[in-house]
C-alpha cells in the first residue's frame, strides 16, 4: 500500500517547493523616468488602478507607462495647494484627499471639470472655519465618511466632507501628530509635543 502513496506524496512536496520560488521583478523609478522628486513620502493605488506617488516636489500619477505631475502654481487656485505631499487617501466616491506639508488639505476630483479638479482647504488667519494649520502629516478616511487629519501644531482635526467643516479634536495646544490609523473600533495616533 505504501507503494501507491509515495508518488502522490512526492508530487505534493514538489508542488509546495515549486510554489515558494516566486521571483519578483523590482524596478527603481526616479526623476529621470518622469517622477517629480526622488524623495517619496507616500504611495496609493486608486479604484481605477492608477498609482499616485506623493513626493517633496509634487503629486505624481502613474498609469503604468508615464507620469502626470501635479505641482502648485502660485496664483492659480485650481492647482494643487502645496508641493510637499505627506499622505494620500481615497474616499468611497473616488476622490483623492491629499495631505500637504506646505498647503493644507487638498481634494482631487477626477470627475469634475479639469479647471475644478483641485479644491484646496488652507488656513486663513482670522477665519475660524478654515483649517487650523497648513502642515498636514497624515490623512485618513473612515467608514462614516469623515476625514481625519494629523497635523503639526493643531493635533487631530476632523473634517466633515458634506458640511466642509473642520473640528479640532481635544489635544494639547500646539501638539503635533505624526500619523493616524483606523480599525473598526478605534482611531490610533502617533504623537509628539511641540514646545
Amino acid at each position: 500500500m505504501s507503494r501507491f502513496l509515495l508518488p502522490p506524496v512526492l508530487w505534493l512536496l514538489f508542488v509546495q517547493a515549486y510554489g515558494q520560488h516566486t521571483a519578483f521583478r523590482l524596478r527603481t523609478i526616479r526623476v529621470e523616468h518622469g517622477l517629480s522628486n526622488n524623495r517619496v513620502n507616500c504611495i496609493l493605488q486608486d479604484q481605477l488602478g492608477f498609482t499616485w506617488v506623493g513626493t517633496d516636489d509634487g503629486l505624481n500619477r502613474f498609469d503604468g507607462n508615464a507620469f502626470t505631475v501635479f505641482q502648485h502654481e502660485p496664483g492659480n487656485k485650481q492647482s494643487i495647494g502645496g508641493n510637499i505631499i505627506q499622505d494620500l487617501c481615497e474616499d468611497k466616491d473616488g476622490r483623492l484627499w491629499i495631505a500637504t506639508g506646505d498647503g493644507g488639505l487638498c481634494r482631487y476630483d477626477r470627475y469634475a471639470e479639469p479647471s475644478h479638479r483641485f479644491k484646496n482647504f488652507r488656513h486663513l488667519p482670522g477665519d475660524s472655519n478654515s483649517i487650523p494649520v497648513n502642515t498636514i502629516n497624515a490623512v485618513l478616511y473612515d467608514t462614516s465618511g469623515k476625514i481625519w487629519l494629523a497635523t503639526s501644531g493643531a493635533g487631530i482635526v476632523q473634517f466633515d466632507i458634506i458640511k466642509e467643516k473642520f473640528t479640532r479634536i481635544n489635544s494639547p495646544l500646539r501638539s503635533t501628530i505624526t500619523d493616524i490609523s483606523y480599525d473598526l473600533s478605534l482611531i490610533h495616533i502617533s504623537q509628539g509635543i511641540v514646545r
